[in-house]
């Protein structure tokens, strides 16, 4: 498992379906490229969230997560396609500066978990 803290957002590494974090670069035979991709926020922060992904400069709106929630949001096929490079952005609404984590790559089938902290 990795942590980071960047800015207010932990990121851990969370595999699934029996993949490794850190493995090579052969997919896992058990693995359909078809497997369901997410990323679960914790917000453990005082403001309700906005969350975004970053893929090739294009930023996607995932969803809302208020205070003390958790959300869990499926990422489409077309932004996780094979092994993939993610930034994740928590934007507060109605406040402050948002919070860029640094970048993740994962495969389909993976979940990442953001933890939001205090910005």
């Amino acid at each position: 498992m990795r942590n980071s803290t960047v800015r207010g957002i932990l990121l851990a590494m969370v595999t699934a379906a029996g993949l490794s974090a850190c493995g090579g670069s052969q997919p896992d035979p058990g693995v359909s490229p078809d497997a369901a991709t997410s990323v679960r926020v914790e917000n453990q922060s005082g403001d309700d969230m906005t969350i975004y992904v970053l893929k090739s400069g294009q930023r996607l709106r995932l969803g809302t997560v208020n205070v003390g929630q958790t959300q869990t949001f499926k990422l489409s096929k077309p932004i996780v396609t094979g092994m993939t490079t993610l930034r994740f952005v928590a934007d507060p609404i109605g406040g402050r500066r948002n919070s860029i984590s640094e970048e993740v790559s994962l495969r389909p089938g993976e979940e990442i978990v953001l933890r939001l902290g205090p910005l």
